[in-house]
C-alpha cells in the first residue's frame, strides 16, 4: 500500500473516531450499600464452608480484569460516605457525619461544597445519577439536579422498602422514587409510583442504567459518560424475590439466605450493564469503579468476617471495603490486571483521582482532602498517602471518639458515638453456619485508647496501647492536629422538622419542603 493510501486511511480513521486512544473515557461509578467485606467471591476463600460461598461472578470477572483495591478504606456509615466521595472532603470538614441524614432533618450537604457531578459536567461529560442520593433534600438546590446531575432517577433517603418504595422515620411516611431529569423537573413522582411500585429496585435501577447507555450511545457517542450508581443494594430490609435466593437452598439462616440472593441480584444487574458497554461498542473506552460505603451491619445476614467489627464502627470491618477498578478506559498496566494492591486509599481519592483520568482541571472552593492516586492504581507507583483520618470531633470536643490510620498504625477511641463507634465486645465473627466455628476474645481498650498494626494484625486482635506509650502519644498529638480544623457533625444541630411530612404532599412522597409554612430549612 502507498503513502498516499495510508495516510487517506489514517484520516478515515480519525474522522470516523474510530481512534479513541486520546478520548475521554466514560466512567461508571457504582457504590454497593453495606456489603460485607467477605461477601464477594474473591475473598471468599477464609474459612466458610463450600455450602456457605456466595457467588458474583460478574463482580468476579470484573475484578479480574482490572486492578483490585484492598486498603480501599470509607466512613462507616452511608450519608458520610457519599458525601466524601462526591467532594473530595472529610465529614469533619464538611459536617456531613459521623451520623447519616435523616429524612426528617433540615439540613443538607452544604452549597460551599462543589460535587464530583460538577467537575465532570464541566469538562464536557454528560452526568447521571440512578440509585440512592442521601445527602440531604430539604432544599429543591440540594438534589441532585442542582449540583452537577444531568439527570436523577432514584430515591432521595435510605432504607425504603425495595418494591413499595416506602419510607417511614418517626412516624412520617411516603414513597420516594421519582424520575426527576432537570433542575426544573424534580415533581415527577405519580408517574414512578404507577410504574414501580411494586418493582424490585435493584432490577430498576440496573435496566435504567443499561437503557441509558444504549440512548448515550445511540444519540451522544462522541460525548463522555459519567454515572454515579449508587445502589440500594444490599441495605436493609432483607427483601429479594426468590429466582434470586434459588442457589443458596443450603443456607439455613433465613436472614444470610436473602442477603445472599440480594447480592446475586445486584451482580447480575452489574453484568447487565457490563453486557450494554459492550454490547454499545462503549467498553473499549469505559472505567467501572466498584466500592462498598461501609461494611456490612451486625447481625446476621453481611460477612465481614475475618475483619473485626461492622457497619457504624471504626474497626476494619466497618471501613475497609470491597473496591476495585475495571475496563480498557483505564489502560491498567498489564503487570496489575488481576492483581491486587494495598496502597492506602480513601473514598476522598476518586474525585482528584477521576479529574486526572478524565482530564478535568480541579479549581476547589474549599481545599481537597483526597489525594490522585490515578498512578498509583493504573501503573503500580507508589501511592501518595500514609494516613487515614476515619472520624474526628472538632478539638473542643476532646477525645471522645474517631479513629486515625498512620502508616501501620491505627489509634481508635473507645466509643458508643453514632457512626463512630468502637465497643468493648466488637466482634470478629463470621454469620452463622460456618464451619469450623470461630471464637473471637475481642481486645480491651488501655485507657479508651486501641493501637493495632495492621499490617502486622489486620484483624484488629491484640491492643498495643500499653505496650507502645511513644506510638500511641504520637498518634494522640496527630489526632488533636488533625482536630483543630474540623467541624461539628450538622446533625448535632437540628431538630426533627414537622414541615417535611410526606402527606402534606398532594403526592404524598418526600419531596423538598422549604417552601412549606414553618419550615426549618435553610439553604446554607
Amino acid at each position: 500500500m502507498g503513502t498516499v493510501s495510508l495516510l487517506f486511511l489514517l484520516i478515515v480513521v480519525l474522522a470516523s473516531g474510530s481512534f479513541i486512544e486520546c478520548a475521554k473515557p466514560n466512567i461508571l461509578f457504582i457504590l454497593a450499600d453495606d456489603y460485607g467485606f467477605n461477601d464477594i467471591g474473591y475473598h471468599q476463600s477464609q474459612g466458610e464452608t463450600t455450602a456457605q460461598l456466595i457467588y458474583t461472578p460478574n463482580l468476579d470477572a470484573l475484578a479480574q480484569e482490572g486492578v483490585r483495591l484492598e486498603s480501599h478504606y470509607a466512613q462507616p456509615l452511608c450519608s458520610p460516605t457519599r458525601g466524601a466521595l462526591m467532594t473530595g472532603r472529610l465529614p469533619a470538614h464538611t459536617g456531613i457525619g459521623p451520623n447519616v441524614i435523616k429524612p426528617d432533618m433540615p439540613y443538607a450537604m452544604p452549597k460551599s461544597e462543589q460535587f464530583l457531578a460538577e467537575v465532570l459536567r464541566d469538562a464536557g461529560y454528560a452526568t447521571h445519577l440512578v440509585g440512592k442520593w442521601h445527602m440531604g433534600f430539604c432544599d429543591e438546590r440540594y438534589t441532585p439536579t442542582f449540583r452537577g446531575f444531568q439527570s436523577f432517577f432514584g430515591y432521595f433517603n435510605g432504607a425504603e422498602d425495595y418494591y413499595t418504595h416506602m419510607r417511614t422515620e418517626d412516624g412520617y411516611i411516603g414513597f420516594d422514587l421519582r424520575d426527576g431529569t432537570t433542575p426544573n423537573e424534580l415533581a415527577p413522582v405519580a408517574e414512578a409510583n404507577n410504574r414501580y411500585k411494586n418493582m424490585y429496585s435493584t432490577e430498576v435501577f440496573g435496566a435504567r442504567v443499561v437503557s441509558i447507555i444504549q440512548d448515550h450511545a445511540e444519540q451522544s457517542g462522541s460525548v463522555p459518560l459519567f454515572m454515579y450508581i449508587p445502589f440500594q443494594a444490599v441495605h436493609n430490609p432483607l427483601e429479594v424475590p426468590a429466582k434470586y435466593t434459588s442457589p443458596y437452598g443450603d443456607i439455613k439462616n433465613n436472614d444470610r439466605k436473602t442477603e445472599a440472593g440480594m447480592i446475586n441480584a445486584m451482580d447480575q444487574a452489574v453484568g447487565n450493564i457490563t453486557s450494554a458497554l459492550k454490547s454499545t461498542g462503549l467498553w473499549q473506552n469505559s472505567i467501572i469503579i466498584f466500592v462498598a460505603d461501609n461494611g456490612g451491619p451486625e447481625g446476621n445476614a453481611a460477612n465481614n468476617y475475618p475483619l473485626r467489627g461492622y457497619k457504624t464502627t471504626n474497626f476494619e470491618g466497618g471501613v475497609r471495603v470491597n473496591a476495585f477498578m475495571a475496563g480498557p478506559g483505564a489502560n491498567i498496566s498489564s503487570s496489575l490486571i488481576g492483581k491486587q494492591t494495598n496502597q492506602l486509599f480513601h473514598i476522598v481519592d476518586w474525585l482528584p483521582t477521576l479529574a486526572h483520568a478524565a482530564g478535568a482541571t480541579l479549581n476547589p472552593p474549599n481545599p481537597l482532602d483526597g489525594f490522585d492516586q490515578w498512578d498509583s492504581i493504573t501503573t503500580g507507583s507508589a501511592g501518595p498517602r500514609n494516613f487515614i483520618v476515619h472520624n474526628m470531633p472538632p478539638l473542643a470536643k476532646g477525645l471522645t471518639h474517631g479513629a486515625l490510620r498512620y502508616n501501620q498504625w491505627k489509634f481508635i477511641i473507645q466509643s458508643s458515638h453514632a457512626g463512630s463507634k468502637a465497643e468493648a465486645n466488637t466482634t470478629c465473627l463470621p454469620p452463622p453456619g460456618f464451619t469450623p466455628a470461630v471464637t473471637d476474645v475481642p481486645p480491651v481498650a488501655y485507657k479508651g485508647y486501641y493501637l493495632f498494626n495492621i499490617n502486622d494484625d489486620p484483624y484488629e486482635t491484640t491492643n498495643l496501647a500499653q505496650e507502645e506509650p511513644d506510638q500511641l502519644q504520637f498518634m494522640i498529638d496527630m489526632f488533636k492536629t488533625y482536630q483543630t480544623d474540623a467541624v461539628d457533625d450538622l446533625s448535632t444541630k437540628y431538630e426533627i422538622d414537622p414541615t417535611c411530612d410526606p402527606q402534606l404532599n398532594s403526592d404524598k412522597a418526600w419531596a423538598p419542603w422549604d417552601t412549606v409554612p414553618g419550615s426549618q430549612c435553610s439553604y446554607l
